[in-house]
């Protein structure tokens, strides 16, 4: 313990994080009251980090699963649950995975928007492993520039399984969300109204003959 009665960090390195370029905290896709929670957690140039990285991350979801895109309304989204799911690693590195928040409501307000552009769960989970690839490369490369070579490679397996750990469980919790709201969207009557749209929209030829 430390003379205030705080444990010390797992992970001190993780507190030295940084952005490489300017980053203000208004660039941030989730709400105020989490980012000012997250600076108390772990600091505000690990929480910029963190937001540079989303923006870096969801680029590449968009370019590798263009479904996940849709528009900026869309995208909008994807960088608030994508940007939870940073802050939640970074949590769990620092502190234990007994200390990250429970799933965002951003997360799965994201799966029910998916689930409501009828994007198939392959596609999500594709954008899961894009996003998991990305963020466990910057985690390990800032880990390879903070920590001391001498125990770096051994950081670096502890917190490769770890990450894979988190983002298994958070995988899971997606499908089940994305389970549970396909079977209430699909027999809702807004789901009818959508597929009628949608099917209209892929055929032309019944546009021509509306009135």
């Amino acid at each position: 313990m430390t003379e205030t009665g705080r444990r010390p960090p797992r992970r001190a390195w993780i507190t030295r994080l940084g952005p490489r370029g300017e980053v203000d905290m208004d660039r941030a896709a989730s709400p105020r009251a989490i980012v000012e929670d997250a600076v108390a957690r772990v600091g505000a140039d690990p929480v910029r980090w963190a937001i540079e990285l989303n923006a870096v991350v969801v680029r590449r979801i968009v370019g590798e699963v263009p479904a996940l895109g849709g528009g900026p309304a869309a995208v909008e989204m994807l960088r608030r649950g994508n940007e939870a799911t940073t802050l939640r690693a970074l949590f769990t590195l620092l502190e234990g995975p007994a200390a990250a928040l429970p799933t965002d409501e951003a997360i799965l307000e994201g799966i029910r928007e998916f689930v409501h552009r009828a994007v198939p769960l392959e596609r999500v989970l594709h954008g899961v492993r894009v996003g998991h690839a990305a963020t466990t490369e910057a985690f390990l490369r800032a880990c390879t520039e903070l920590v001391d070579p001498e125990v770096a490679v051994d950081e670096v397996t502890a917190i490769s399984r770890e990450l894979f750990s988190y983002v298994d469980e958070l995988s899971d919790t997606m499908i089940r969300a994305y389970l549970v709201e396909h079977e209430v969207w699909s027999t809702s009557a807004a789901a009818a109204r959508a597929d009628i749209v949608r099917s209209l929209l892929s055929d032309p030829a019944t546009l021509r003959r509306c009135p």
